[in-house]
């Protein structure tokens, strides 16, 4: 502790206090680093309170989803896939919140995240009603299957969806 501010020599050190206090300190903590964020600072204002929160939070999630937006318009893939990936977990409503885990998905894609979209397009796909975001995850999920290597998994992927929307989106599904 120097100067009013505490460090730690290591992350996993940082981490291990973090995880070992008790969850109403954890809230308790996030809550004023929120109030103390500069007004300039929306993603860490939102981050902050999202932590904070307990259960779902319909306004705090529309909060996070403009800060993702703000990030991805700087450049921020990787900060705005956790953003929406939060705002979904905050999400009340299954249709809204499958719209933001395919967003989240989209975002942690073009982070160049390996790992991180194709477990948000399968936690959305047990959500999706619309077909014409069914139809934007599929494309997705098609388009990551490509670029890792598994080009026929993602041809199959097309000519199926192409199939199910044809009914109610006939340019989409040629498309």
């Amino acid at each position: 502790f120097r100067n009013g501010e505490l460090s730690f020599r290591h992350p996993l050190v940082r981490s291990a206090v973090y995880d070992a206090a008790p969850e109403a300190d954890r809230r308790d903590v996030h809550l004023a680093l929120a109030r103390a964020a500069a007004p300039q600072a929306e993603e860490r204002r939102s981050w902050h309170l999202a932590a904070a929160a307990s259960g779902t939070d319909r306004a705090l999630a529309a909060q996070l989803e403009h800060a993702a937006a703000a990030a991805l318009r700087r450049g921020g893939a990787a900060m705005a896939a956790r953003l929406l990936e939060r705002a979904a977990r905050l999400t009340p409503a299954e249709d809204a919140r499958a719209e933001r885990l395919v967003a989240a998905a989209r975002a942690a894609w073009r982070s160049e995240r390996a790992d991180g979209p194709l477990a948000l397009l399968d936690e959305a796909a047990a959500l999706i009603r619309d077909p014409t975001l069914w139809a934007d995850a599929q494309e997705l999920r098609a388009a990551i299957l490509k670029r890792t290597g598994e080009a026929e998994a993602a041809h199959t992927l097309l000519v199926d969806g192409a199939v199910r929307l044809e009914a109610v989106a006939p340019r989409r599904a040629a498309r």
